[in-house]
């Protein structure tokens, strides 16, 4: 560490991060303390006071430190946490992609914290208490995590052992590995991490690191990704080949995890990151039994897809290529929710629209996809060519009008269940699937009022079972 960080800049002073309030307390705890109004900088963890500075360049090069590092001291989640700190007269370190996103200058992501483990559990419910919730621990020790949330963001605490600090030498990579630590706010830096940051580099802290956790080949991908500028080290791609080969070993769920942050970059990015992973010999474990040339193709529609568009969303379309069955078993294999397991049977498993649709084929899709009708519109705009394009066209029309999907999904009848029932005799399974026809019918207008209902019903409405059925076999 270094007794006077404005050497940095060549004069006398300190860096002042102007949030951190004149008067926060120091604890027995805080053996972290330092000059309440001071940001320190260390080029290495482990190094003595007066240790070699980070080069003047590497930090000039960055956004305004102070500016950087005020923001990110004002965040909300900081500012509980560091009076939780003063509560439960626990230091902690503020650590990974918040601060090194502060420093580029970009939007703010999730904020982690590391604590030593013998004060983890009081730090994290003082700062439960602070934000009204409770905290709740995910995994077992030693890398237990109690993640608490705060309205409309959250915290991860993480046990560590002996200083906090030494935690950033287990991260992944050397920009992720910047720490700030409080009370006090002393920038921690393992050595050369600020000068891979101006570099746009990612570089591993220690050999090794992958093979501990293959899944941080995908975190690598993500973060070309989604970091503008930034590329790989070249002496990293040895040991990310071979971790890429140990990703099947990977819980399924931790994976499927990973390929959503991947696919939650939006499209363009994350087709790029696929694209890597691809390249890597990474992306077999994400898509299980899926053929590289079927990956391949599924890439492309990723990368078709339109912005805003969801990361279950653009799993199916990853997946689509395959087929439904090869689709359904990789998401099991992956353990993906019911639901996503749902979405991806239904969009895959649309019929090719035909090549001139009309309103009634947009009706019907739109009735026949529920609950994913939107999804379904954005599916086959991009996954079925000209006529996908032009039935999703048709289909964003009639959207376009408020209120027109639950008018489309559940028509207004103009007999009830009961005068169906009466009708026709029947009950049950019958009666169900007769009250889907007639509300198939009144969607698409091939009925229109009760006159046409009682006769499309009892079989004498000729014309208007023609239109049903001329639909019906249209889409």
């Amino acid at each position: 560490m270094v007794d006077d960080p404005g050497q940095l800049f060549g004069e006398p002073g300190v860096l002042p991060v102007d949030e951190i309030e004149r008067g926060e307390p120091c604890h027995a705890a805080n053996e972290l303390a330092v000059d309440l109004h001071t940001v320190e900088y260390s080029q290495r963890l482990d190094g003595p006071r007066g240790a070699p500075l980070p080069s003047f360049p590497a930090v000039i090069a960055l956004p305004d430190a102070r500016l950087a590092l005020r923001r990110l001291s004002r965040r909300r989640p900081v500012r509980l946490a560091r009076k939780a700190s003063a509560t439960a007269g626990v230091p902690f370190l503020l650590v990974g992609g918040a601060v090194r996103d502060a420093l580029l200058g970009l939007p703010a992501g999730d904020v982690d914290l590391a604590v030593p483990r013998d004060g983890a559990v009081s730090f994290a419910n003082a700062l439960a208490r602070l934000g009204g919730s409770r905290a709740l621990a995910i995994g077992q020790a030693p890398r237990r995590i109690l993640h608490v949330p705060l309205g409309a963001s959250s915290v991860d605490v993480w046990e560590t052992d002996g200083d906090p600090a030494d935690d950033l030498l287990r991260r992944d990579f050397t920009v992720n590995a910047l720490g700030l630590a409080f009370p006090g706010g002393r920038l921690v830096v393992p050595d050369g991490a600020l000068r891979d940051l101006v570099a746009r580099r990612l570089r591993l802290p220690r050999a090794g690191v992958l093979l501990e956790d293959p899944l941080r080949v995908v975190r690598a991908a993500r973060f070309l990704a989604r970091l503008p500028g930034f590329r790989l080290d070249p002496a990293t791609l040895p040991e990310l080949r071979r971790a890429a080969r140990r990703l099947g070993n990977v819980a399924p769920e931790r994976r499927l995890s990973e390929l959503d942050a991947i696919l939650a970059t939006g499209p363009g990015p994350a087709a790029l990151a696929l694209d890597r992973l691809e390249s890597w010999g990474a992306l077999e474990a994400l898509l299980p039994g899926i053929p590289q040339s079927v990956r391949r193709r599924g890439i492309r529609l990723v990368g078709a897809a339109g912005a805003g568009t969801s990361a279950p969303l653009l799993r199916t379309f990853l997946l689509s290529p395959a087929g439904p069955a090869p689709a359904a078993a990789a998401l099991e294999t992956l353990r993906a929710s019911r639901r996503d397991r749902r979405l991806a049977e239904t969009l895959i498993g649309l019929p090719r629209p035909p090549r001139a649709p009309g309103r009634r084929d947009a009706v019907l899709l739109l009735r026949r996809s529920a609950p994913f009708s939107r999804e379904a519109v954005a599916f086959l705009a991009v996954a079925r060519g000209a006529a996908g394009r032009a039935i999703a066209l048709e289909a964003e029309r009639l959207l376009a009008v408020r209120g027109a999907l639950p008018r489309f999904l559940r028509p207004r009848r103009p007999m009830d269940a009961t005068d169906v029932a009466r009708l026709l005799g029947v009950s049950g399974s019958a009666l169900g699937l007769a009250l889907a026809r007639l509300d198939e019918a009144l969607a698409t207008g091939a009925v229109r009022g009760r006159r046409e209902a009682l006769a499309f019903l009892s079989g004498t409405g000729s014309a208007a079972r023609r239109r049903a059925g001329s639909v019906s076999r249209s889409v």
